[in-house]
Formats: C-alpha cells, sequence, structure tokens
C-alpha cells in the first residue's frame, strides 16, 4: 500500500470526525422558565380597620389567603361562609376532613441480678388521637393566619390560553407548553406564533376579564365568637403578563430561585419550567461516544504496511 492510500484514509476519518461535531446538538431545543406576574393593581390587599386580608404568591410557587387581625381582640374566621374563586369558580374554604396523631413514649431501666448480669427492659405506650379540621379559626389579637392556599399554579391557568403539561409532567423534562391565544390587553402587541412551544423572549399581556388566571377570596369573620354581625373582606387579583426566559430562574418544583426578582416592578410572580432538556443530554452522549470512538477505529485500523517501511533495515 503506497503513502499516498494511507494519507487519503486518514483524511477521510478525519472529515468523519469533523461531520460528527457538527452535528453536535448544540442548537437542540432548551428548557426555558415561564414567568407569570399578578397584575399587582391593589385589589390584592382588603383593609377594612379591623383586618387585613392579602393574596400573596410565594416564593415557593403558592398563592395564600391571609388574615391579620388589626385589634385587641380575637376575631372569628367562618370558613365554612368563606370562598375562594379561580378563574370565576368558587368553593368553600372549609372541607370537612380529620387526620390521626400518634405519639408514642418509651423508657428503659437497667437491672442487674446477682451474678452480677445486667440487662435492659422498657415499655412503651402510644396515644392517638384524631384531630378535625376546624371550620371557624380564630385570630390573635395582632396576629397573621393563613386561611387558604392554591398550590400548582400554572395547573390552574386556562386551558384554552395556556397550555402547560399534564400533573404527571409540570416541573418536569417532559413539561412541554404553549401559548394557545394572544394578548388580551388594549395595546399589547399582536402575536403571530400562538400554538407554539414557548420560546426565550415571548411576552403576553392580559387584561383583567381575559386573564389565563384569576385568583379571588371571600372571607367571612366576626369579632364575636357566635358568629353575629359578620363582616366580608374581599380579595382578587390575576395574571397580567407572562415573560419567557432562562430556567435558571425557577426550580424543578416551581419555586423561584433567590437570586430571581420575584416581585419585578412590584408585581408577584409565580413561575415553571418547559422544554426538551432529556434530548440535549442524549444527544450529547452519543455524540461523545462517536467523539471517542472515532480514535479509538483508528488506532485499531490494521493498514497495509508500506512498501518503505517493510524495505527498511532496524
Amino acid at each position: 500500500m503506497s503513502k499516498t492510500l494511507l494519507t487519503s484514509r486518514f483524511v477521510r476519518l478525519i472529515l468523519l470526525f469533523v461531520v460528527v461535531l457538527g452535528a453536535h446538538p448544540a442548537a437542540s431545543a432548551r428548557r426555558v422558565g415561564v414567568y407569570c406576574y399578578m397584575s399587582g393593581t391593589g385589589s390584592e390587599v382588603c383593609h377594612d380597620g379591623n383586618v387585613e386580608v392579602r393574596l400573596v404568591l410565594s416564593p415557593a410557587g403558592h398563592a395564600i389567603v391571609e388574615i391579620e387581625n388589626l385589634t385587641d381582640k380575637v376575631i372569628f374566621v367562618d370558613r365554612g361562609r368563606s370562598f375562594a374563586w379561580v378563574n370565576g369558580q368558587s368553593v368553600t374554604m372549609f372541607v370537612p376532613s380529620s387526620h390521626t396523631e400518634t405519639h408514642t413514649q418509651g423508657y428503659g431501666t437497667v437491672e442487674q441480678d446477682t451474678r452480677h448480669v445486667a440487662w435492659i427492659s422498657g415499655e412503651s405506650h402510644t396515644n392517638s388521637q384524631t384531630v378535625y379540621d376546624r371550620r371557624i379559626m380564630p385570630v390573635a389579637p395582632h396576629g397573621t393566619t393563613v386561611v387558604y392556599e392554591w398550590s400548582r399554579l400554572p395547573q390552574l391557568m386556562r386551558k384554552d390560553m395556556i397550555r402547560v403539561g399534564r400533573d404527571g409532567s409540570l416541573f418536569s423534562s417532559k413539561c412541554r407548553g404553549a401559548f394557545l391565544s394572544p394578548s388580551t390587553a388594549a395595546g399589547a402587541a399582536t402575536d403571530s406564533d400562538n400554538g407554539k412551544k414557548f420560546k426565550k423572549g415571548d411576552r403576553r399581556a392580559y387584561a383583567a376579564e381575559a386573564s389565563p388566571l384569576t385568583l379571588a377570596a371571600d372571607v367571612q369573620y366576626s369579632l364575636n365568637e357566635d358568629g353575629s354581625h359578620p363582616v366580608r373582606a374581599y380579595v382578587t387579583d390575576y395574571v397580567s403578563s407572562i415573560v419567557v426566559g432562562g430556567s435558571e430562574g425557577v426550580g424543578k418544583d416551581g419555586a423561584l430561585r433567590t437570586f430571581f426578582p420575584h416581585a419585578l416592578g412590584g408585581k408577584q410572580c409565580f413561575g415553571f419550567r418547559s422544554g426538551k432538556s432529556s434530548g440535549l443530554i442524549v444527544g450529547e452522549i452519543a455524540s461523545l461516544a462517536l467523539v471517542v470512538a472515532i480514535p479509538l477505529a483508528i488506532g485499531r485500523q490494521s493498514f497495509d504496511e508500506p512498501d518503505w517501511v517493510s524495505k527498511r533495515k532496524w
């Protein structure tokens, strides 16, 4: 085999190596973070002199209704006559339920007989009790209590406006989301990619009457334990904008990262991840395997020995 043939084979292997690198999936679809901002217009807080009721979002991605007692007396919240609203659908804040608490106590003593053989003896006692959820919730003077909570907020959004993912895929690598309807706020830019997956840089703005998510709470409380002279407090808020950015601002469980501005411009926010990431990892592994295999193949390649090598004397 001639030296030229050896060189041509080597060149072909180098070209194959270049092709594999070119096929590396660096441009594959990447996971994004979808950040949903509440309106923050002031309707999320109700202050009547006796209490302050607030609808707030936690960094964990939940929405809660909390009531602060501004008086020097105990107030009583009737959750059976208080309601939580999601996109116009209401449920009572009180659902009769119970759970069992079990406490086990034990003790032991070291005993010794006449032959100086020691052993440990002991007894244990288990006490169980059933705890029932309370319909009437007292709030201490100048205290604050959470009376209701919404979890997994992305899945509460209107299915005709936002596709988030199935229950089992939310916050996972299988979550594939998309905008299904355009912006509804007056003066918002025209959206041309509805129905397509979320892309970094996408934005939507929504009006109060056409938002992907509207939350509200109607809380009844009384200054009297028997519930006489009840007073109602109403709070509401809605998603006014959605911004698609990097996924580093939100965890896989929906919790916002500490370095992410939770209240951009004074607006509360929750988020979730969306987009394919597993394909990128698999592609990288496959490319890496090929990149490693090619040099091995070169090393294992058995070329015909050139004449100039066999004729040389060592």
